[in-house]
């Protein structure tokens, strides 16, 4: 896969990043925010213009340190907050989570019963996000809010390494149904159109991740 091929198949690859993005009305205020465990910083972006919306004064910053890494996902992110003016006491980090499930669960434990609970995380993980925290938090469980970094995809792809995040992407779709049958999501609608998309992609050689 190069960029060039990726600029070939730009209106599958658009129909993916669709398919995979949930953007909820927010609510005024909720009891917390969840932000799941990755490398991007736009999440940490996210987390902290809600908070600075008064959204939520707690934040959950999950994700364990990759091999070879010095720090933790949750550090990286909580830092990036604090760079951004969020408290460093209205941070919580749960360092230890090495999967979106462990994001979910270590999440839940950390923060008690709530009533409602923002989800954070790459545009094109969000819901997958939201249907692991339906199927792995415990009951009771909260009112949910999804939401993202708000960019196009084009600008996504320009600021990161475009292959890699293809590969991603395309690995979180083929997750959308085989993580259903080993019970880590809720089930959820896909759209004829994506998975047609999907396959003329793979038929292309698009490596998945």
């Amino acid at each position: 896969m190069d960029v060039s091929n990726i600029e070939r198949h730009f209106a599958d690859l658009q129909i993916i990043w669709d398919e995979l993005r949930r953007d909820d009305k927010l609510p005024e205020q909720a009891d917390v925010i969840v932000v799941g465990g990755c490398l991007d910083l736009g999440l940490a972006e996210r987390a902290a213009e809600l908070y600075g919306f008064g959204i939520s004064k707690k934040i959950i910053c999950s994700g364990y340190a990759l091999p070879g890494m010095k720090l933790s996902e949750a550090r990286m992110l909580a830092d990036h907050c604090i760079e951004l003016g969020v408290p460093s006491d209205q941070l919580v980090l749960d360092e230890d989570a090495q999967n979106t499930g462990q994001n979910i669960t270590h999440s839940a434990l950390l923060v008690g019963r709530v009533d409602s609970a923002v989800l954070i995380h790459k545009p094109y993980m969000t819901r997958r996000f939201f249907a692991t925290a339906k199927a792995q938090w415990p009951e009771p469980q909260p009112n949910f809010y999804v939401t993202h970094e708000h960019i196009t995809f084009r600008d996504y792809l320009n600021k990161r390494d475009a292959c890699d995040t293809v590969r991603t992407m395309l690995g979180d779709f083929k997750r959308m149904d085989e993580y259903v049958e080993k019970g880590f999501q809720i089930p959820q609608s896909i759209s004829q159109k994506a998975k047609h998309a999907y396959k003329k992609l793979v038929d292309a050689g698009f490596d998945v991740r």
